[in-house]
């Protein structure tokens, strides 16, 4: 196949076929292109969350500065 009916005159045949084998995933659309889960993205608590889901996002739940906010706005379980 020549370069005019490649529609690509950049780089050769071999690399033409090498990006389509490593962009085929994303072209048909089946599940996420990654293989690997680390590179999967985390979700991002936001305004719609509940307060459990904020502190759990943050880190181990409560710290010891989250007692003392409860105390003084009310919140504690008294």
């Amino acid at each position: 196949m020549s370069d005019a009916q490649r529609g690509n005159t950049t780089h050769g045949p071999r690399v033409d076929e090498q990006l389509e084998q490593e962009t085929r995933g994303m072209v048909q659309g089946h599940g996420s292109p990654h293989a690997e889960p680390f590179r999967e993205t985390e979700p991002l608590p936001d305004d719609t969350d509940e307060p459990a889901v904020e502190r759990a996002f943050r880190g181990d739940g409560a710290r010891d500065g989250d007692a003392e906010d409860a105390e003084q706005t009310g919140d504690g379980d008294e």
